[in-house]
């Protein structure tokens, strides 16, 4: 799990395992390191529930069947396991169906209160926007643990612990003070009261919210890609017209308001990204004006290179804190391709990627190098 996104569907079914409404227990299938090519980084999750349905897919393919019939196992048997495969196991599905990459997946069975005793702290901290980071004690001496112990950081102070041990706890703050801002979770093995420790730790950031000013066909494009990315949306205008005319998902939140009191409603913070596509230059520089200073992940304007001109010598934002014209160059036209291209842009951002072609990457797709990190 990287992000809210990631994290809703599986938190949603965490409330009702607590609430009794899932029959049968479950199990989380974590994946905790994995080497060369593979679908997902780690700290990617699965919730698998005893009928062998999932929550939040792995892979779809690859070794997905497998560990969803490992998952089912450890349901039945109540404790937990990790399973590796590579070459060395013999379990090298990933290898043979093509993907090239090995890895490893901690599975956990999930049956009473406690082995979700650390998901209210979670659930309150993202509602409230903000980070939590989740350290998952899961082998110790190299040995799995037959239930995984935890502790979680809110904006990197102590949140919640499961973990008795001090010097232990202020280990773990300590790597996380020390993660790059770029990296959303690793593996480490450490060391405390003379024993080892294989620690997961996970970035869970809130769901991202999408700030669009301008009620219009292209706004309302871009609106439902972000919905479909599991972005929470909010389209702002200040014509009551225009926003009853736009047609949104059910789910895109629309604001009838002037710049200044939609900053005031809507309170951006890091978590956040603001389009301004109004179609009108003046309306644009006030919503820019009104939400110069807060922390945003990612402002965008749209327009034409002469109109972006404008914009920049506004001054009203650094140029380089701004995406001026907002959007990949896809070649777009048509409003969805216009809207296709600014929500890969955000999105590039977001994982601070620069949105080139893949094929001309070097190195691991998914993730980065410091996040992917060998066994010890």
């Amino acid at each position: 799990m990287n992000s809210g996104q990631d994290f809703a569907a599986i938190l949603n079914s965490f409330h009702k395992l607590e609430s009794g409404s899932i029959e049968g227990g479950a199990a989380l299938a974590t994946l905790t390191r994995s080497w060369g090519p593979t679908f997902r980084r780690p700290g990617a999750a699965m919730l698998i529930l005893s009928d062998g349905s999932v929550v939040s897919e792995l892979a779809g393919g690859c070794p997905q069947r497998d560990i969803i019939n490992r998952g089912l196992e450890v349901i039945d048997a109540g404790s937990a396991r990790v399973v590796r495969y590579n070459r060395e196991t013999g379990l090298d599905v990933l290898i043979e169906t093509g993907c090239g990459g090995e890895l490893e997946v901690f599975i956990e069975p999930l049956h009473t209160l406690s082995d979700l005793a650390h998901v209210p702290a979670i659930n309150d901290s993202l509602r409230s926007r903000r980070r939590v980071t989740l350290a998952t004690l899961f082998m110790s001496e190299y040995t799995v643990m037959a239930r995984p112990q935890r502790e979680v950081f809110v904006d990197g102070e102590p949140g919640w612990s499961g973990i008795v041990d001090p010097t232990l706890r202020a280990i773990l703050r300590s790597r996380i003070d020390s993660m790059p801002s770029e990296v959303s979770s690793r593996t480490d093995r450490l060391c405390a009261a003379e024993r080892s420790f294989d620690v997961l730790f996970q970035r869970i950031d809130p769901l991202h919210r999408l700030i669009v000013a301008g009620a219009n066909a292209t706004s309302a494009a871009l609106a439902g890609a972000a919905a479909s990315l599991g972005w929470q949306v909010c389209i702002v205008d200040s014509n009551p017209e225009r926003l009853a005319r736009i047609e949104v998902p059910d789910e895109v939140d629309r604001m009838c308001a002037p710049p200044q009191l939609a900053y005031t409603r809507v309170m951006p913070d890091r978590f956040s990204s603001l389009v301004a596509m109004t179609h009108n230059l003046e309306q644009d520089l006030e919503y820019l004006a009104a939400f110069a200073t807060s922390p945003l992940a990612y402002v965008g304007v749209v327009g034409s290179r002469k109109r972006v001109q404008r914009v920049h010598s506004a001054a009203l934002l650094p140029a380089e804190c701004l995406h001026a014209p907002a959007g990949l160059d896809l070649g777009s036209e048509t409003p969805p391709e216009i809207a296709l291209s600014i929500a890969a842009e955000i999105l590039a951002v977001l994982n601070h990627r620069d949105g080139g072609r893949l094929r001309d990457v070097r190195g691991p797709i998914h993730g980065d190098l410091a996040a992917i990190s060998p066994a010890a």
